[in-house]
């Protein structure tokens, strides 16, 4: 599923669990903040210089063990 998928399911998931009834900036900023670990200042949903902020370096996955594959 593509990230941005995944934040829209998981912001409404925030408003339900939270027994809210209004999907917000504030349910995608914690979503993002859980992702990430970042800081508010990095949060682009919170963020005033929001276009200043590289999401996609933010949400890169960490660099782990190569995974060798099996031969077909």
């Amino acid at each position: 599923m593509h990230i941005l998928a995944q934040m829209i399911c998981e912001a409404i998931g925030e408003v339900l669990l939270a027994e809210e009834s209004t999907l917000s900036a504030k349910s995608f900023a914690t979503c993002f903040a859980r992702r990430s670990g970042s800081s508010d200042g990095l949060n682009p949903f919170i963020a005033e210089n929001y276009l200043a902020i590289n999401v996609r370096k933010l949400l890169e996955p960490e660099p782990g063990p190569e995974i060798p594959r099996r031969p077909r």
